[in-house]
């Protein structure tokens, strides 16, 4: 199985609320960061549902995160910015530190999944102009997304973006 994909598709699950498929495609994968941090998520999604069944196991992932990320980082490798800053902000509960992670990892992968993350950690620890970049990347490339489309809303009523000048020098 391909795990990017697996990951990918969980991702799309979460985001449906539909966290025992999760639970289901990836409970195998737990070797895998992302694929731990997202069966992390699910759970967390299932306990805020009133299912307090989950909480151990939620309990559980958390704490092998949190040792996976410092036995990286005490390795000096590198830590999946993506992944940690996932972490950091729905498991953790620490936006400030998501946003540091976000808009790290946005300098060096630009993908519409990292976007996301940006916008949402810049508005969860109220600096949205930290989000600037990645609203920027979205209008320069002609980007539009309809679960991001929200969030550079959000974005745009607290912080005047600057227009974006064309190719061709004219501003839109």
């Amino acid at each position: 199985p391909d795990l990017y994909l697996n990951n990918a598709y969980a991702d799309w699950l979460l985001s449906q609320g539909r966290p025992r498929d999760v639970i289901s495609q990836l409970g195998d994968f737990t070797d895998s960061d992302g694929s731990l941090l997202r069966l992390a998520m699910a759970r967390k999604q299932l306990v805020e549902q009133g299912l307090t069944q989950f909480r151990e196991a939620l309990e559980a992932n958390r704490r092998e995160l949190s040792a996976r990320f410092a036995a990286e980082r005490e390795r000096g490798g590198a830590v999946h910015q993506r992944e940690a800053a996932l972490f950091q902000l729905h498991l953790q509960n620490n936006p400030e530190q998501a946003l540091w992670l976000a808009r790290d990892n946005f300098r060096n992968q630009r993908e519409p999944l990292d976007a996301r993350i940006l916008l949402e950690s810049a508005l969860a620890a109220d600096a949205p102009e930290q989000a600037l970049p990645a609203v920027r990347w979205m209008r320069e490339n002609g980007m539009t997304n309809v679960r991001l489309a929200p969030l550079v809303e959000r974005i745009d009523a607290r912080v005047v973006i600057p227009p974006v000048e064309s190719s061709d020098g004219e501003r839109s």
